[in-house]
């Protein structure tokens, strides 16, 4: 399986392309990713797109499972791989993987800001971070 991000537009001339994203950051005493984990879900969700069913098993009962499944979209399901990226705390970040049919497509990331990079913004609290590429849940 190949993973892609989105192309851009052929016709475009100059090479400019128009991207709406969704940044989402929360900031707490303690990291919380479950809270920024759950927004993702909620903003899947809402597009009616629900987890692999190997990840979505992981914290939900097969019932659960099954009635995601019957008011979702049929062949697109979502999933998140670690990925190495500097910007997340090492083992707390990842890539947010959309599979539409056979088409697999990196939307976006999440994770624990690293506290290097924290410190560079003079941030003194925990930061989680989600970002998404919109127009490819639609």
């Amino acid at each position: 399986v190949t993973v892609t991000s989105p192309e851009q537009d052929p016709n475009d001339e100059i090479g400019a392309k128009n991207h709406r994203n969704f940044i989402g950051l929360y900031s707490a005493p303690t990291s919380s990713l479950e809270i920024i984990h759950g927004l993702l879900d909620r903003i899947f969700r809402a597009c009616q797109i629900i987890p692999t069913e190997s990840y979505g098993l992981t914290s939900l009962s097969k019932e659960e499972y099954a009635g995601l499944k019957r008011i979702s979209r049929p062949d697109v399901c979502y999933e998140l791989q670690a990925n190495v990226d500097p910007l997340y705390f090492p083992g707390m970040g990842g890539d947010v993987i959309l599979r539409k049919g056979d088409d697999v497509i990196v939307v976006g990331t999440l994770g624990v800001i690293h506290p290097e990079v924290l410190k560079k913004f003079e941030i003194s609290y925990p930061c989680c971070v989600v970002e998404l590429d919109l127009e490819a849940l639609l």
